[in-house]
């Protein structure tokens, strides 16, 4: 006799599975198919969104958008994926500035394109430096070198010369762009970086939705798999 079946994926935490096959076996109606063990590697689409469900649990729990259409899951995914990156990359950028400012501030704000035309114009060497705090407290400091400040257990010095100098127990600052360019940078990056942390957070709406997607995702894949 032949009768009509339908196949389905079993999802559960691991403490219940013993229970739960002791409990089929028991109504004796379910035939369990394994996969084999040669798994194939997961299609992208459910990688996707699985990162997508994982990068939205650092954000607070909020209603939740109701939508019936999976085949936006794709979509939303990848778009949840670009920002979480697009965040990732202006926070290390926000990082790098910081610490940018942190080593040049000392040396305050200055006129780099002034600097590039009286070095120009005379010939002079401009160079800044640092040494371990009261280097010089039983030395003479060198006529060509001029005192700035001191900080993070460091003396700061700029120093204008014919050429080229080293000094010992010094090491040469290369100082690009005044610290007033780099806050300007940093202000910048602070602000798109909160535009695109609330775009981000308006993805945690689609949270519900993902898992519903993710799990009809699985299904079919798991069903497709173990037909075969």
């Amino acid at each position: 006799m032949r009768f009509d079946v339908k196949k389905f994926v079993f999802m559960a935490i691991k403490d219940i599975k013993n229970a739960f096959f002791e409990k089929a076996q028991e109504k004796g109606i379910i035939d369990f198919i394994f996969p084999g063990p040669d798994t194939k590697e997961v299609p992208e689409d459910i990688e996707a969104c699985a990162l997508a469900i994982k990068n939205l649990r650092s954000l607070s729990v909020t209603e939740q958008l109701e939508l019936d259409d999976h085949s936006q899951a794709d979509e939303i995914s990848h778009k949840i994926i670009s920002t979480k990156h697009h965040l990732e990359q202006l926070s290390e950028k926000e990082r790098l500035l910081e610490l940018e400012i942190s080593r040049t501030e000392v040396f305050g704000d200055f006129s780099a394109e002034d600097i590039e035309y009286i070095s120009k114009e005379t010939g002079k060497k401009f160079h800044f430096f640092c040494a371990k705090q009261d280097l010089f407290e039983e030395e003479t400091l060198p006529e060509d070198l001029m005192y700035l400040d001191s900080g993070h257990g460091l003396d700061y010095f700029f120093s204008i010369n014919e050429k080229t100098k080293e000094y010992k127990n010094m090491i040469e600052m290369k100082v690009p762009i005044p610290v007033n360019m780099t806050k300007n940078s940093l202000r910048k990056v602070r602000l798109e970086k909160e535009e695109v942390e609330n775009t981000f957070k308006s993805f945690q709406k689609y949270n519900k939705f993902l898992h519903e997607a993710l799990r009809e995702k699985l299904n079919a894949y798991a069903l497709f798999f173990c037909a075969k």
